[in-house]
């Protein structure tokens, strides 16, 4: 049989899934009887060779070792030993050499073997199957299928290659690996357009997948590298793995290095040649001195230690890291890209609610288990109780193919659709038996799910009482058309409109719904037609079905956003699935989702625009996923992708991290990720993370402990060259400090454990040099110590008359002796190490300590070493100026330390800069009034934050508004837990979902009263910087008066009295629940600013309600004019002038706020403020009081004024508390003009 290249699959522009499927078997030759001809079949595989993907060429052993030594400081070392062998010096040449490979060895083990993910790909495909070759029907090797075969296939197989559906019953995919969709697919062999997406295409079987249910028989019309697995593969083969930014930071940092070390040696050995007149070959070794000195040897050695330290933490946390720098870099990600199923979901698909026509059933515990209960409302029902779910559940067993099957290790696995599975777990939870239903109601007769008719039928008959029934599942519309009575507790004709709405309302929450309804059948029908299912049908319920989120991925996406990291999921699923997964976990809330079409039509500079806005992508190919990792690195970001099937691989590998699940991942994302997670656990993510920015922060603390003693050294050859002294340090003595006391030292700082505050400071910038001003300065001032103790301390011995071998012992011990003092220092990089914890809280430090000490000793007391090195013996003396010496460094350091404290608190203060967060200083007023229409409700788990979400839901409906309820889990509460949990993680565990079911409740509870659009959020970390940052975002902040203090009974937490005092937007305190809008509102002024702000927010959050504006004019000046002799007269005269003014500034208020459709009382009183306040809110009965910030308050200008504290404490109503600044006033409006 004649064929040709131009209608077969390696052919890119074919869209067969458009084709009609007798087209397709026509152009590829071949006959759906008969299959393909031996000689054909022979010449095929000739011309497009086997089913496989070819190997691709791996990296040698050796080839691996010698990467390890392309590095720029590598390279230094190297000529730095090669010159001192053409010297003569072998002992330097040694320590360099030893250094250079110790660095090499220990990569080497590390790094292990390279990626293999096209090994695992291929491991995928399948080894036999079934094809149809010269009329026959027979199994052959999947190496061998070739374009055109026919092959069929049955529930269970694994597709071998890409095929075009010719037939098929009852045919369900499960294409997870491909497309990310947990829910099987239907398939169909009608032709799709041309560009449908992957997920789309559903008269497509792909290689790799499987059959889920049903029979297939389809052509194949690619094998090998053309089909889509085949793809994929190419693309890793094409995707080139980011450098990591440490990678790249280092790189920088060695370049500049080296060209420093460079530029130094060759001006000392020109100045001394050139100036003093040296001989060249005395100033060579002295430029040869100086190189030995600035060059950190210990540097690559230790940060391999330390990366691999971390590496070993990881493995503890179930974060396996395959690649070494992969470590730190976790720990700079500033984006997180995670697939949906089976990251953030459990890829097991669970019924959540059940519909009826008189109740809505919740059903608890999640997965395939068939644990936990059915609840109608807050109390658990059973089938005994309720025989409407005994009903339902026994249709869901009967109307159903699938089986659950319990594993060796104790997890059930569904054996067939995994929907199907899902009903199932939902009737054991019911109390049904399905074993037992099967046997009592066998069935007689079904008709299979198909796309065409959207649902399934099955026929039963208990034969022993003489009963039949008829079984019906699917879409709901299809299922609603066919019913005219509904069930439950009494059998009532069908209301389309109830099982309407009640299906919209569960599709909004993710829900994909499936209708089951029944209709008795005659004890003599054994066979069912669709004849038999259009119409007599009652509806028993419909049943809401989702792959629902893992308890533990809200926890860890309410700590990425805690820590400053955007988490964005990319996922197959279809965009309502996607945005309904995405509101349960915290993602992409309130912000629209782009799907895969919409990317497609975006070129690369649209989609770097949006990417950073967008949290939800639906509908996504594994193009679409490295577009968009691409997109967001091209965008400066710093992005971890995380996944588990094939779909994912090459995103996998071009993120800068690469996360593959361990337990459910296929071998192929293992291979391509750089992090593999054992447990499945995306909060997992969370712990690496924190290690990673601990290992950052710790290679930091090395570079700044190491540096200054190169530069120290430096200094000290610099300073002897010029002044033309005796060498203070020769080359080997030089060495010895680097390669032996130094490496010493600094291998304790790799033990250090993260910083508390590690995981609240936002990602570090990647692009950011290491070099920074502070690195730059802190280097400098430790070398210019160092070097004037060693200098020192060798001028001084030089001057007694001392030997130059002792004065060069005494120099190389005062830098030795200052290496241990900073160690202690360089625990922090600005907290102060003059504490228990800084000073015994690592105890490798000490240890180090002790190991130096012991060094040093034996390099100057050791007969062998003294011979080796020059050094001679010291007295007491000596040596307690060589502790002196080092002890200042410390000090000096310390001081440093509380200096910058100090300034960057200063700097905060006045900007907010430096602190990850957005500025709380005030800004300036905005340009005109605006009507509050963002409410934020910080609650806790006090009893005031139900008031707090009542009065904002409240108010966010007559204001047209929104709501959003935020609940962050404080770090002192959890530290107040820890000690009884005895577990950080599982403390946070337990707040933070305790925190969710609060939040869920609240907002249960809001939708119930109010309808109005609400959201909820857990964080972790500080509750002031979340909320206030949290706060930049809404109009007005609601608290609890007792809320955010949970271990304390006061009136007013203190959480919330410092956001009162550091909150620039409008605050509101509820004190009691919500009736009704505010009818009476008192709003106490002065002649400060904040009154006009006060006013006018009372007049826009209360629109109906009367207004008392009351001026106690009366102030702590008179008691002062007594002090000062004032006659009595002469305050009688203040008084009347007081009030004069008072009323004059009521007037101008008046005016200024325009307001003239509602009753405004005005009230000037002369007496104590707060008692004149509180007895007028008695006398109005005001239930809401509206206080300027500062206002009324002559002494606490900075602070919250002293009577709007007692108002606050001592009131009975809400309490409104109003910045000057408070984005709502136009400074503009104001006339100046008095009023009489």
């Amino acid at each position: 049989m004649a064929t040709t290249g131009e209608a077969f699959p390696n052919q890119p522009t074919v869209d067969w899934h458009a084709s009609d499927a007798d087209d397709v078997v026509e152009r590829l030759r071949s006959d759906l009887h008969r299959g393909l001809m031996p000689a054909e079949v022979r010449r095929r595989l000739k011309q497009y060779g086997r089913n496989r993907l070819p190997s691709p060429p791996g990296r040698p052993a050796w080839l691996r070792f010698i990467l390890q030594f392309h590095n720029v400081l590598i390279y230094v070392m190297l000529v730095a030993a090669a010159t001192t062998a053409l010297l003569g010096d072998w002992v330097d040449t040694g320590v360099l050499l030893a250094a250079v490979f110790v660095n090499a060895i220990i990569g080497f083990i590390q790094e292990g073997k390279a990626e293999q993910a096209m090994d695992a790909i291929r491991g995928m495909l399948s080894l036999r199957t079934t094809v149809i070759r010269d009329a026959e029907r027979m199994e052959i090797d999947a190496e061998d299928l070739v374009p055109g075969d026919i092959v069929v296939l049955v529930s269970g197989d694994k597709v071998p290659a890409d095929l075009r559906l010719v037939a098929g019953k009852g045919l369900r995919a499960n294409e997870a690996i491909l497309t990310g969709e947990s829910e099987t697919v239907e398939k169909t062999i009608a032709p799709v357009p041309s560009d449908a997406l992957l997920g789309d295409r559903t008269n497509m079987l792909y290689s790799g997948t499987l059959i889920a249910s049903g029979q297939a028989m389809g052509v194949v019309v690619a094998t090998g590298i053309d089909t889509e697995l085949g793809r994929i593969s190419a693309m890793l083969e094409q995707v080139q793995a980011a450098t990591t930014p440490l990678l790249r930071q280092i790189a920088g940092f060695g370049h500049w290095l080296a060209l420093a070390i460079v530029v130094m040696s060759a001006a000392t050995f020109a100045v001394g040649v050139l100036w003093h007149g040296h001989p060249a070959d005395e100033m060579f070794m002295m430029a040869v001195a100086l190189a030995a000195s600035a060059i950190p040897e210990g540097l690559p050695a230790i940060m391999t230690i330390t990366l691999a330290l971390g590496m070993r933490r990881m493995a503890g946390r179930k974060a396996i890291v395959r690649h070494l720098p992969a470590v730190e870099t976790l720990g700079s990600v500033t984006v997180i890209c995670s697939d949906k199923t089976g990251t953030l979901t459990r890829n097991e698909m669970t019924v959540q609610r059940v519909i009826t026509a008189t109740h809505v059933f919740e059903v608890s515990r999640v997965g395939y288990a068939p644990d936990g209960g059915i609840h109608l409302g807050d109390a658990a029902v059973t089938g005994g109780e309720r025989p409407d779910l005994v009903e339902i559940g026994r249709a869901a067993v009967l109307c159903n193919d699938a089986r659950l099957r319990r594993q060796a290790d104790g997890s059930w696995q569904v054996v067939g659709d995994p929907t199907e599975g899902a009903l199932l777990a939902f009737a054991i939870k019911a109390g049904i038996d399905p074993e037992w239903e099967r046997e009592i109601w066998p069935r007689t007769d079904a008709i299979p799910f198909e796309s065409e008719h959207r649902l399934m039928a099955t026929l039963h008959h208990d034969h022993v009482v003489g009963k039949g029934v008829l079984y019906v599942k699917g879409a709901p519309e299809r299922i609603l058309a066919m019913c005219d009575r509904q069930g439950g507790e009494s059998d009532a004709p069908l209301h389309p409109e109830y099982w309407h709405r009640a299906a919209s309302e569960a599709a909004a929450h993710g829900l994909r719904l499936l209708a089951i309804a029944a209709r008795p059948a005659e004890e003599s029908q054994h066979e069912v037609h669709f004849a038999d299912l259009e119409t007599g049908f009652t509806l028993l319920a419909l049943v809401g079905i989702i792959d629902p989120p893992r308890a533990e991925a809200m926890a860890a996406v309410a700590a990425c956003h805690s820590a400053g990291i955007r988490v964005k999921m990319i996922t197959g699923d279809h965009v309502e699935t996607a945005r309904a997964i995405g509101e349960q976990l915290g993602i992409g809330r309130h912000k629209p989702a782009l799907t895969g079409a919409e990317i497609e039509g975006m070129d690369d500079a649209r989609l770097c625009e949006v990417v950073l806005d967008v949290d939800v992508y639906a509908r996504a190919s594994p193009e679409h996923k490295l577009r968009l990792v691409q997109a967001l690195q091209a965008a400066g970001q710093v992005v971890a992708m995380t996944g588990d099937g094939v779909n994912d691989a090459p995103a996998l590998k071009r993120a800068d991290v690469g996360v593959a699940m361990g337990l459910k991942g296929t071998e192929a994302a293992k291979e391509a990720a750089d992090v593999v997670l054992a447990d499945d656990n995306f909060a997992t993510i969370g712990s690496a993370v924190r290690e990673g920015r601990g290992i950052y922060d710790n290679i930091r603390k090395f570079i700044l402990f190491m540096l200054p003693t190169n530069g120290g050294e430096a200094l000290v050859v610099i300073a002897a060259i010029l002044f033309e002294l005796a060498l203070p340090l020769t080359p080997a003595q030089v060495l010895w400090i680097n390669m032996v006391t130094s490496s010493t030292l600094g291998l304790a700082l790799a033990f250090e454990h993260a910083e508390r505050d590690v995981m609240r400071r936002p990602p570090r910038d990647a692009r950011e040099s290491l070099l920074s001003w502070f690195f730059a300065w802190r280097v400098l001032m430790v070398s210019v110590l160092i070097m004037a103790g060693s200098l020192g301390l060798f001028l001084w011995e030089l001057d007694r008359g001392s030997s130059l071998e002792t004065a060069r012992t005494m120099a190389v011990s005062s830098v030795v002796g200052a290496e241990m003092y900073y160690l202690i220092s360089s625990r922090y990089l600005y907290k102060t190490s003059l504490s228990l914890e800084g000073i015994f809280g690592n105890r490798y430090v000490l240890i180090a300590i002790a190991a130096c000490a012991a060094l040093q000793l034996a390099y100057t007391h050791a007969v062998p070493l003294q011979a080796l090195f020059g050094s001679t013996d010291l007295s007491l003396d000596e040596w307690l100026r060589v502790a002196f010496a080092g002890a200042l460094v410390f000090v000096v350091a310390e001081i440093e330390k509380t200096v910058i404290r100090g300034y960057k608190k200063l700097r905060r203060h006045v900007s907010g800069a430096g602190t990850g967060k957005v500025s709380h200083r005030p800004r300036k007023a905005e340009a005109q009034w605006k009507t509050p229409r963002s409410f934020l409700v910080a609650t806790d788990f006090s009893a005031d934050s139900g008031n707090a979400a009542g009065r904002a839901a409240s108010l966010a409906a007559e204001h047209q508004g929104r709501l959003d309820l935020l609940h962050v889990v404080d770090l002192s509460s959890l530290k107040a837990v820890r000690e009884l949990l005895r577990s950080h993680d599982e403390a946070e565990a337990k707040l933070v979902g305790a925190a969710q079911r609060q939040l869920e409740e609240a907002r249960s509870d809001v939708a119930k009263t109010v309808p109005v659009p609400a959201s909820a959020r857990v964080a972790v970390g500080n509750v002031l910087e979340e909320i206030l940052s949290a706060a930049e975002q809404a109009n007005l902040l609601v608290l609890g008066a007792r809320g955010l203090n949970p271990l304390r009974d006061l009136i007013l937490g203190t959480t919330a009295d410092r956001l009162l005092r550091m909150s620039i937007r409008p605050t509101l305190v509820v004190k009691r629940p919500a009736r009704e809008g505010y009818r009476r509102v008192l709003v106490p002024v002065d002649f400060s600013p904040h009154s006009i702000a006060a006013l006018k927010m009372a007049m826009l959050i209360a629109p109906k309600a009367d207004v008392w504006l009351i001026h106690a004019f009366v102030a702590p000046f008179e008691g002062r004019l007594r002090l000062a002799g004032v006659p009595d007269e002469d305050l009688e005269t203040y008084r009347v002038e007081a009030r004069q003014q008072a009323l004059i500034r009521l007037g101008n208020l008046m005016l200024d706020a325009g307001e003239t459709q509602r009753r405004l009382f005005r009230v000037v009183e002369h007496g104590d403020a707060v008692r004149l306040i509180l007895a007028k809110e008695e006398e109005c009965e005001a239930d809401l009081i509206v206080m300027g910030k500062h206002g009324l308050s002559i002494v606490e200008e900075m602070l919250l004024g002293s009577v709007t504290r007692h108002i606050l404490a001592d009131s009975k109503c809400d309490v409104l508390i109003v910045h000057e600044h408070a984005g709502v006033l136009d400074k503009t409006s104001r006339t100046g003009k008095p009023v009489a």
